[in-house]
């Protein structure tokens, strides 16, 4: 179980989560340019009629239309934000293997989609959900989510292992 796996040290922690950084980053890239060749002349392919569609679309915002033409706003807030996580995976003596994957895939989402941005002036969105109001999203923003929300079960799973811990040296002394 990876839930609780410890890196020895910080060089091999580093030597995991650079290249996990630039595997993340480098494949939403990819991708992205592909859909900007071959999705953007068509604008809409459907996979599943009325589940599913790749639509490109030219995110100058954020979802649901948030900041919608402050790119430059939205990238100096987001570059910041992903200087204090590099810096906080940098300087850490926290050497959980899933709690560095989960800030790897943060990070890696974020930053990749911020090398869109100041690349084209926009962020290249395609997955498209139809059967809810839901924005059109990119494989970055699942890093992201899926970063979030595993790390906010990794810390609710951590808070719940030290509640026990307390409550079972609590009943023994008591």
């Amino acid at each position: 179980m990876i839930l609780g796996r410890q890196f020895t040290t910080k060089t091999k922690r580093l030597l995991i989560q650079i290249p996990l950084l630039v595997l993340l980053i480098a494949v939403d890239l990819l991708i992205k340019k592909i859909v900007q060749i071959q999705l953007a002349p068509v604008g809409t392919i459907p996979v599943i009629k009325g589940v599913f569609d790749f639509t490109y679309v030219k995110n100058t915002g954020m979802a649901w239309g948030l900041m919608d033409e402050k790119s430059g706003l939205l990238s100096l807030i987001v570059g910041a934000v992903l200087l204090v996580m590099l810096v906080y995976i940098f300087y850490t003596k926290d050497n959980n293997i899933f709690w560095h994957i989960c800030i790897a895939l943060i990070i890696g989402g974020g930053a990749a989609n911020l090398i869109d941005r100041l690349l084209n002036g926009f962020v290249t969105d395609y997955f498209h959900v139809l059967f809810i109001d839901f924005p059109v999203f990119n494989l970055a923003d699942c890093f992201i989510v899926i970063g979030c929300f595993s790390l906010i079960v990794y810390l609710l799973v951590d808070i719940i292992r030290e509640y026990k811990l307390k409550d079972r040296g609590a009943a023994s002394h008591g």
